[in-house]
């Protein structure tokens, strides 16, 4: 009788003390804080173009060419070129012609003493700033092209276009060769215009008049 009530005892002392110590366990807990979601950052670079844009397969380079990088402050003469990617210039000499091609259906054909930025390259939209020069583009692709020539804007639809730049005339010719073309622009009086071109129609724009005939 004297052990079971000894054993009786044990118990309940051991339930106390697990309990106490439940208990004090209990209130020592620190509730860790909830990490909050670090946002992930993408990388910026001077040197290369964001991952998303497109970039051009070279198919032709002869005479004197010369490449701004993306990094470069002038153009410098080049032998050899792969590819283009987006903020990259290109400037022909009197004996340089370039030829570059997107998506395998959109090539853009540079002729002598031609300055050619390729502004953007999105899979969405390609745009392109023609500062001078002549330049055939082909567009049989369903990525939309746009040049900025001068104040002009220019978006081959389809087909294949050539436009012209003369820089000292401040004259753009655009002879429409297959397909179709849009163009825009802001007259002397800021009103903005726009115009469908077609098959075999040539426009020329007068950049400082701001005045278009289409013939």
């Amino acid at each position: 009788m004297k052990s079971l009530f000894l054993f009786l005892v044990f118990i309940v002392i051991g339930a106390g003390i697990t309990i106490a110590f439940l208990s004090q366990t209990a209130k020592t807990r620190v509730t860790q804080p909830k990490k909050e979601a670090v946002p992930l950052s993408t990388k910026f670079s001077l040197k290369d173009a964001p991952s998303q844009t497109l970039r051009g397969t070279v198919l032709s380079l002869t005479g004197e060419v010369l490449w701004q990088s993306r990094i470069a402050s002038e153009p410098a003469s080049i032998a050899t070129l792969s590819s283009v990617q987006q903020g990259e210039e290109l400037v022909t000499s009197e004996s340089g012609e370039f030829t570059v091609q997107f998506l395998k259906t959109c090539t853009i054909k540079m002729s002598q003493y031609t300055h050619l930025n390729f502004a953007q390259t999105l899979p969405s939209a390609i745009v392109l700033q023609q500062r001078k020069g002549v330049v055939s583009i082909t567009n049989a692709c369903t990525t939309p092209l746009s040049v900025r020539a001068l104040h002009l804007l220019i978006q081959i639809n389809q087909g294949e276009s050539t436009i012209s730049v003369d820089e000292e005339e401040n004259i753009i010719t655009i002879d429409v060769l297959t397909g179709d073309v849009t163009v825009a622009y802001n007259d002397d009086e800021n009103v903005s215009t726009v115009l469908n071109l077609k098959n075999g129609e040539t426009l020329t724009f007068d950049d400082t008049t701001r005045t278009a005939e289409i013939n």
